[in-house]
């Protein structure tokens, strides 16, 4: 593989898990991290929507591959690329093996996940049931 395919499929994938942990972190520590992270709130607009979008093509994408690839073994093999990823012993080859639809996927959800890091929307993957509590007493 290339350089350009080792930091996509290599490097990427940490660097995300990392900014969103410490997204995470950030945000479970309290409001004092959140008034110094205030110029991030300024590109809201412009954010949100770009959120908005890479939620649209990765549920395109996904319904892609689950409509064109679920008789196949794509998910198994982006299974065992991701639990390769937690073993921190990365498979290349198998990553390479995978359709073009289904990298697209993963990539897709992979930046979406570093956008919601930069978001006031960080908080959906650190308190969903707050979330959904949310949503009732709206009703």
């Amino acid at each position: 593989m290339d350089l350009l395919q080792i930091i996509i499929w290599l490097i990427y994938p940490y660097v995300v898990v990392a900014v969103l942990g410490m997204a995470l972190i950030w945000r479970v520590n309290g409001p004092s991290v959140q008034e110094e992270m205030k110029f991030l709130y300024k590109l809201g607009a412009i954010v949100n929507r770009m959120i908005l979008v890479l939620m649209v093509l990765s549920f395109l994408s996904g319904f892609g591959v689950i409509a064109f690839y679920s008789m196949t073994n794509e998910p198994e093999k982006l299974f065992y690329w991701v639990r390769s990823l937690i073993y921190l012993q990365p498979d290349l080859d198998l990553i390479g093996s995978i359709s073009f639809l289904s990298r697209t996927h993963f990539l897709l959800l992979l930046t979406l996940l570093l956008a919601l890091s930069f978001s006031k929307y960080i908080g959906l993957l650190s308190r969903p049931i707050q979330l959904f509590k949310g949503i009732g007493r709206n009703q």
